[in-house]
């Protein structure tokens, strides 16, 4: 075999092997675009069951099907949204930022990302030092102050702020003035959040007989939050008078909570152990600090039970 013969003949082969790459290529390029809705389909299936699992306050489940979908939706604003919501409510309020802010750059407008945004930032800056958390609290008022101007009514932003004017000092955004100014527009929107920051008001100016009577109307006003019942047997701990929390915790034993309320059963188990502990009771600490461990959701839930008996010098293993 000649030169010649030999590169036509080498020409020829490489010509049918490209030929045969193209002829692959296409047809994989086909598949793949036949393919494309099913996956889409599906992915968006996983989503909603994603969802589905976070509005059953099913939080780890619900991360760990949004977390296997992000890099599919990183431009999703409603999936940043919820994952963010599922990183919060699983101990990675770090990370939560992060998409909870994506989320808010990809809908601006939309008040309740700011809301939520506002809310992660809250507990971002307990876990921060003195000065981050001073940054993060300024951008908590910041942040729900936007929640508010893009939507007066929306109820759970308008309380989140009058809570945060009226409860935190100056230093912080603080501002009481203006915290009381928003106390009639709750009272449309929500009467129950209305009478609790009252009656935390009343508490705080030292009228324990008047913030009594507000937030036990409070928790009897239709809107109200499950929480109110733990912070309202809370208030009762803090005066010594253990008998009155007890009925309180109980009740909030199994009710529904938002995303929002960190005061869930492991909560109320904790403190009517704590209760039934400095009554002198032992049986049901006990059966209420084991209730406590098996209701709790994450390592958070379980290291704020030890920090609470720790608190109340209580000794348990």
């Amino acid at each position: 075999m000649n030169l010649k013969t030999a590169i036509t003949k080498n020409y020829k082969s490489n010509r049918i092997m490209t030929m045969s790459e193209k002829i692959l290529k296409t047809v994989l390029t086909a598949i793949i675009f036949l393919m494309s809705p099913y996956q889409t389909a599906i992915a968006d299936a996983e989503f909603q069951q994603g969802i589905n699992y976070f509005n059953k306050a099913e939080y780890s489940q619900a991360h760990s099907f949004l977390d296997e979908l992000k890099s599919d939706f990183k431009s999703n604003a409603e999936f940043q949204y919820y994952y963010g919501l599922s990183l919060l409510k699983t101990d990675q309020a770090k990370e939560a930022v992060d998409a909870l802010e994506r989320a808010v750059e990809l809908d601006p407008d939309n008040a309740e990302y700011h809301y939520a945004l506002a809310m992660i930032y809250f507990v971002r800056g307990d876990e921060l030092g003195m000065i981050r958390g001073m940054r993060m609290g300024r951008a908590v008022k910041r942040t729900l102050l936007k929640a508010v101007e893009l939507d007066p009514q929306h109820a759970e932003a308008t309380s989140a702020l009058t809570s945060y004017l009226l409860g935190f000092p100056g230093i912080l955004g603080g501002d009481g003035k203006a915290g009381r100014a928003l106390l009639p527009k709750l009272r449309e929107l929500n009467k129950s959040a209305a009478l609790w920051e009252e009656g935390f008001m009343e508490r705080r100016d030292g009228n324990f007989e008047r913030a009594e009577e507000l937030l036990i109307a409070a928790i009897n006003t239709p809107g109200r939050k499950a929480s109110y019942r733990v912070n309202l047997a809370k208030y009762y701990m803090d005066q010594k008078q253990y008998n009155e929390a007890i009925p309180y915790l109980e009740q909030s034993l199994g009710l529904p909570r938002t995303w929002s309320e960190d005061d869930g059963d492991s909560a109320a188990h904790t403190f009517l152990a704590a209760c039934y502990y400095l009554l002198g009771d032992q049986d049901n600490f006990r059966k209420h600090a084991l209730a406590a461990e098996e209701t709790s959701q994450t390592e958070k839930d379980s290291r704020t039970m030890r920090a609470w008996f720790d608190h109340w010098k209580i000794e348990y293993d």
